[in-house]
């Protein structure tokens, strides 16, 4: 999600250019703008800092202009009225914002970034323990009240995931991203 503070949004930013955020070089955050960067055509400068919540707070406080933030990290400060957000990067709208709509509305099919978490087990984990873990995951995600307490932090559960399926995901993102870094140079810290 593209977030940034109103005075910066309407012009206010620095003649050096647009700055973005991010949590520190590498992390989601940054590979989505240099992601943004490469479609959009634009010319936007990272400043990295030690995490996501103070990139958000580094927005909201105008010492940078926008970032891709989560809508965890964002949701909350987008609805008390001091960031503004801009799109999702999502392939759809998220309920927690359904205002907000998604960079492919906005001419950026390209620029579709989901922010995951998953559960992981080490790669010799006997296959009856893997499908032990997903079928109780599934419980749990399937719970009272769960997926509307993950909706209003903008998290959405992939209702057709699986141990196999996530492990192809997994390998499409790594080459996708892959990619970005070496383009872009993305060196770690």
């Amino acid at each position: 999600m593209i977030s940034c503070n109103e005075g910066r949004r309407n012009g206010s930013s620095s003649s050096s250019g647009l700055t973005y955020a991010s949590g520190g070089n590498g992390t989601p955050a940054h590979l989505a703008a240099e992601l943004f960067k490469r479609h959009a055509g634009v010319d936007i400068h990272h400043v990295p800092f030690k995490g996501a919540l103070a990139g958000v707070s580094a927005v909201m406080g105008d010492q940078v202009d926008l970032m891709f933030a989560t809508a965890p990290a964002a949701a909350g400060q987008i609805k008390a009225g001091k960031l503004v957000a801009v799109a999702t990067s999502s392939s759809a709208r998220i309920p927690a914002l359904p205002e907000v709509p998604t960079m492919a509305e906005l001419g950026y099919a390209a620029v579709a970034v989901r922010d995951w978490h998953g559960i992981v087990a080490p790669a010799a984990t006997p296959k009856p323990i893997i499908q032990r873990l997903d079928s109780e995951l599934a419980k749990a995600l399937a719970g009272p009240g769960m997926a509307d307490r993950l909706a209003k932090v903008g998290l959405e559960p992939a209702a057709d995931a699986g141990p196999d399926k996530f492990g192809q995901w997994i390998a499409a993102e790594l080459a996708r991203w892959s990619k970005v870094v070496r383009e872009a140079g993305i060196k770690s810290d």
